[in-house]
C-alpha cells in the first residue's frame, strides 16, 4: 500500500475545487483533476473511492473550514441573540473572503450528490451552534416555528446576498452586513 502524502491531497482537493467550480460536476473529469493537481490519475484513487467520494469530502473539507472559521472565538456564555448575531456575521466574512468554497458550497448544495455519511458529519460539526436553535426556542427568544424554517432564515437571505456579491451585482458594505444581520435576527425573534 502507497502511503499517503497529505500535500498531494491537498493539491488534488484545491485543484478539484477549481475545475468544478469553473466546469461543474459533470465536466470535470478525474484525469482533469489529476493534471491540474500534478499528480497522475492513479494517485487519486490512493486518496479517494471515486468521484463521488472525492466530492463529498471536499464538501466536508470547505464546511469543516467554514465551521472552524465561524466557531473561532464563539462565546458560549454569551446571550442568544449576540450569539446568532457573531455566527451570521462570521457566516457572511467566510462566504464573501473564500470564494473558492462559497462557489463550490453553494454548487454542491443544489446537487443530489450529497452521501449521508458526510451529511450526518457537517450536522455534528455544526452541532455547537445548531444547538442555539433549540435554546432559542425553549426560552421563548426565538418563535415556535420548526427550526429548519428558523435555520433558513439565518442561513439562506445571507447566501443570497453573498452570492450576488461574488457575481458582482451587488456591494455589500459592512452597513449592508449589519442590517442582514438585522433583519434576519427579526424575522427570527420572538416578538410580545
Amino acid at each position: 500500500m502507497r502511503k499517503k502524502d497529505f500535500t498531494k491531497r491537498d493539491n488534488i482537493i484545491q485543484a478539484a475545487m477549481d475545475l468544478i467550480n469553473e466546469r461543474g460536476f459533470s465536466d470535470t473529469p478525474m484525469s482533469q483533476i489529476a493534471k491540474k493537481a500534478n499528480v497522475s490519475a492513479a494517485t487519486i484513487y490512493v486518496y479517494f473511492d471515486n468521484k463521488e467520494d472525492l466530492i463529498n469530502k471536499l464538501y466536508f473539507h470547505s464546511k469543516k473550514k467554514m465551521r472552524d472559521y465561524v466557531m473561532s472565538n464563539y462565546d458560549e456564555n454569551a446571550t442568544v441573540e449576540e450569539r446568532y448575531k457573531q455566527y451570521l456575521r462570521k457566516f457572511i466574512q467566510f462566504l464573501v473572503n473564500n470564494q473558492q468554497e462559497f462557489l463550490f458550497i453553494d454548487q454542491f448544495q443544489s446537487s443530489p450528490l450529497l452521501n449521508e455519511e458526510v451529511s450526518e458529519s457537517i450536522s455534528q460539526l455544526f452541532q455547537q451552534f445548531h444547538s442555539i436553535y433549540d435554546e432559542g426556542k425553549e426560552t421563548n427568544v426565538f418563535k415556535n416555528v420548526d427550526t429548519t424554517i428558523i435555520a433558513g432564515f439565518t442561513i439562506n437571505p445571507a447566501m443570497q446576498f453573498v452570492r450576488d456579491y461574488h457575481a458582482k451585482t451587488l456591494s455589500l458594505t459592512e452597513s449592508m452586513i449589519d442590517d442582514i444581520i438585522q433583519m434576519s435576527w427579526d424575522a427570527v425573534k420572538y416578538k410580545d
